[in-house]
């Protein structure tokens, strides 16, 4: 299994997972029920998880992951682009150190 995505928006999560399962791409959800857990370990630790089971499919799920998420989106594994200035920054850094702007 590979993580293609995860985030806070619980409803854009299973929006993505209903667009990447429509077109063929098997999915697994991961941290369903860590909500409760919020305050004794970090929130981003709790987000919903988003897993491909079928690694040939890694480009095309994240694919369609860019197309149909938001800027506030992580992609795993891959960069993401600051909408306020566009600078380019690696996944796991949440705030653009050009500009401030935090992704979540």
């Amino acid at each position: 299994m590979i993580q293609v995505y995860t985030s806070a928006d619980r409803l854009l999560v299973y929006h993505l997972k209903n667009i990447l399962e429509n077109e063929g791409i098997a999915t697994f959800l991961k941290n369903e029920r860590l909500t409760s857990a919020i305050g004794d370990i970090p929130a981003i630790e709790c987000w919903l998880e988003i897993w491909i089971l079928d690694h040939s499919q890694q480009e095309q799920a994240k694919a369609i992951v860019r197309q149909h998420g938001s800027p506030q989106m992580q992609i795993v594994g891959g960069e993401w682009t600051c909408p306020d200035c566009s600078e380019i920054h690696e996944s796991q850094f949440t705030d653009c150190w050009q500009c401030g702007y935090s992704r979540l």
